[in-house]
């Protein structure tokens, strides 16, 4: 088949050849290949998109592999359809629904709205254009993309993300090699420790960029989902009745995290989940907990980007605070007002670290009058 070797290719232009060549013979304009052949292409492409393909660092990789797939659905449309919307058994439920290539639809919905790449988002979003035209697009997209969210934010690092996609290579690294590669352990030692040096190095360097750009993807992905699918009946049930949303801890580890550029991210989840998915935030218990962290963010936060996501964040959660709960007060006590405007003034005396003043002023003097007064009766204003 075309297709067969295509994951033991390294070379970037190798496999854009080779996926330009799928979806232009296999899923193109060929009539002589069989059916069963295209199926089993299909569900090979599926595969390697979401262990290889899907997190390539070359973007020229990602998007020819989200064409091919958008491609063949042309060609074999009831398998197009069982692999990605699933197979309910006859029932139109999205809870007893089957998704056998459910993690492809999750990263192309995180892809159509955080990847880098224009081409790599464009290409992600035909592909989820020809799920929405289902009559289940919608808990498909929900269910599938909340559960690949939850399982990459549960990484922490970028060796427990490749652990994730692909743990058959990275226990054939950690086996210790073949017989043969044991029995020949002691030739030529110096250069092979040195070129696994580099080797190690290089590829260490590959982790991080795609862990990175994986992780602020879901984020941006997560929140155009909460933002394109609102949640209907706020506080009585939990957002889409999807038991798989990400565990708050990873999102309450990411905003705490050494990178400036998941704060940001996770800054902006933060906000739209106070917007479009209230009970993730507001509910008693809620399941992301933000009160008691907000002083301790906006007191550790030195990254001029950050500062104005970080207001707005806040702004909008004391606004769906008190939308939620305008009649009683009892629920701002998990707030300690009195570090969060220690921390606020902290913030301004230092001119919010370089950031621009067009860009958070104008959310201070509501973060302030959203306290509540009698807490703030005693508490110099910053």
């Amino acid at each position: 088949m075309l297709f067969r070797k295509i994951g033991q290719k390294r070379d970037p232009a190798t496999k854009v050849r080779a996926l330009d060549e799928l979806s232009q013979v296999v899923f193109g304009d060929a009539e002589d290949i069989p059916r069963p052949e295209k199926i089993a292409a299909l569900c090979h492409l599926a595969f390697l998109h979401e262990t290889k393909l899907g997190y390539d660092n070359n973007f020229s990789v990602r998007a020819g592999s989200y064409k091919a797939l958008t491609a063949s659905k042309t060609h074999v449309p009831k398998a197009w359809m069982g692999l990605f919307v699933g197979d309910s058994g006859g029932k139109s439920s999205g809870n007893d629904r089957v998704y056998p290539a459910s993690t492809t639809v999750g990263m192309a919905w995180a892809a159509s709205r955080g990847d880098p790449a224009a081409d790599v988002a464009k290409n992600a979003a035909a592909f989820i254009a020809e799920i929405t035209g289902s009559d289940v697009s919608t808990s498909v997209i929900k269910s599938t993309t909340c559960s690949y969210a939850n399982t990459i934010l549960s990484c922490k690092r970028a060796s427990s993300l490749q652990s994730v996609i692909n743990p058959k290579s990275v226990q054939s690294t950690t086996s210790g090699g073949s017989s043969k590669s044991v029995a020949n352990a002691g030739k030529n030692k110096k250069n092979r420790a040195e070129t696994s040096t580099e080797i190690n190095e290089a590829e260490k360097e590959e982790l991080e960029e795609c862990y990175e750009r994986v992780v602020l993807s879901v984020l941006s992905g997560l929140g155009w989902l909460v933002q394109s699918y609102p949640e209907t009946s706020t506080m009585n049930q939990s957002y889409v009745d999807v038991d798989s949303f990400p565990d708050p801890t990873c999102i309450t580890r990411i905003l705490q995290s050494t990178r400036g550029s998941f704060r940001r991210e996770a800054y902006n989840l933060v906000a739209k989940l106070c917007q479009f998915a209230p009970s993730l935030i507001i509910s008693e218990p809620a399941p992301l907990e933000m009160a008691p962290l907000i002083p301790n963010l906006l007191s550790s936060e030195k990254e001029s980007a950050n500062v104005s996501p970080l207001l707005e964040m806040i702004l909008t959660y004391f606004a769906a605070f008190r939308t939620e709960h305008k009649d009683t007060g009892t629920q701002w006590q998990k707030l300690d007002c009195v570090a969060f405007t220690k921390s606020l003034s902290k913030s301004l005396r230092r001119a919010c670290y370089g950031a621009p003043a067009t860009a958070w002023c104008q959310m201070i003097l509501p973060l302030v009058a959203s306290l509540p007064r009698r807490e703030n009766e005693n508490v110099d204003s910053p």
